[in-house]
């Protein structure tokens, strides 16, 4: 899939005023404009399309609550609330929501969607940004509404992998990659991130919290990273917090996050692998180095297939492959050399994990 262009992007958004804010824009005749110059400002501050497009959207989803009294039983907005319309979004109703902005979906694809944002693996944000650009009439399927978001980022114009475990989501995998890349300065082998998508799957399908378990398998990764003597873990707790923004964001870290992290570490206020988790999971959504973890992570994803790093597979050099890798045409060079080394994935479904269900075609697919 490609990457929205800025006029698409604004074409989607005066389009979701338009039918979801029928009263608003009736009464304001520059509804749609406003929306559109906020896009522009927040894209001419430095944010990423990304960032700008899902907050305007989510303006829109709370403007509906007070207009257009979309959301029964949620109260109506303040002014302190539409300050950051992102997090109020994301406390809305779920069932509300689809009712409102997803009317003719089917009962599955309802129940799919509201076990994903219970689960916390899909935002309402998300949500209302992928029926923006798919269109509720289209009748999108719930994978087809957990793939639009990456339409918004560069990765978009990446080819896909093609490697998918059952019950995990495109999302979660890419966490998990990251981690990776992050913590050991390397991408995943694919048994190793089979292992731990199993875990991951394991533990929402047990009722673990999104949050919790990819936590909790954050923690693990590192332990079984110190266990391995991995690159990084023997590095003292400075060291360790630069080696991270080096592999995760290539980049030194600031003064202020520098300080911070080392100092959360060292009063033992958080774990390495707790750490790893929130840190990285923040690097995917800040504009400054989404596009940089991104492009490593598509390389990882690639790095990872069965038939380049499985057992009895040639192996890759896990390091190498990302020296140069720091933006979306670097990460197509290196996926291009694998694909020429190994050749393409072959064709199949989903790769099983030991004792998890699909439900990830259910509806759960990071936080």
């Amino acid at each position: 899939m490609a990457t929205l262009t800025n006029a698409q992007a604004i074409a989607n958004i005066k389009s979701f005023y338009a039918q979801y804010l029928p009263t608003y824009v009736a009464k304001d005749s520059a509804a749609l404009d406003d929306a559109v110059k906020l896009f522009n400002l927040n894209l001419n501050s430095g944010w990423s399309l990304k960032t700008s497009y899902d907050f305007v959207i989510a303006q829109a989803v709370v403007v509906a609550d007070g207009f257009e009294k979309a959301y029964p039983s949620h109260p109506v907005p303040t002014g302190s609330q539409m300050t950051n319309p992102i997090a109020f979004a994301n406390s809305f109703p779920a069932s509300e929501v689809i009712n409102y902005l997803y009317p003719n979906a089917s009962a599955s694809t309802k129940a799919g969607l509201i076990a994903s944002f219970g689960n916390g693996s899909l935002s309402i944000t998300d949500f209302a940004s992928s029926i923006s650009i798919t269109k509720a009439a289209t009748n999108p399927t719930v994978d087809q509404i957990k793939a639009t978001p990456e339409t918004l980022t560069g990765a978009a114009n990446l080819p896909s992998s093609g490697l998918h475990f059952t019950g995990v989501s495109d999302a979660q995998l890419h966490i998990l990659t990251s981690m990776y890349i992050g913590a050991f300065g390397r991408t995943p082998d694919h048994d190793g991130l089979k292992y731990w998508a199993n875990e991951l799957a394991t533990g929402t399908a047990h009722g673990m919290t999104q949050q919790s378990a990819v936590l909790s398998v954050g923690q693990n990764i590192y332990k079984a990273g110190v266990e391995n003597k991995e690159s990084g873990t023997t590095l003292n707790t400075p060291e360790y917090v630069n080696f991270v923004y080096t592999n995760a964001l290539g980049r030194a870290p600031d003064t202020g996050g520098f300080n911070y992290w080392v100092n959360d570490l060292t009063s033992g206020h958080i774990s390495r692998g707790d750490f790893l988790t929130t840190f990285l999971t923040a690097g995917l959504d800040y504009e400054r180095d989404s596009n940089y973890l991104q492009s490593r992570i598509a390389v990882g994803e690639f790095a990872a297939q069965k038939h380049v790093s499985g057992v009895g597979a040639p192996g890759i050099d896990s390091k190498a492959i990302l020296n140069n890798v720091t933006d979306i045409a670097s990460a197509q060079v290196a996926i291009n050399g694998i694909i020429q080394k190994y050749g393409s994935a072959p064709a199949g479904s989903q790769i099983a994990l030991s004792g998890v269900s699909d439900h990830a075609n259910d509806g759960f697919t990071v936080f």
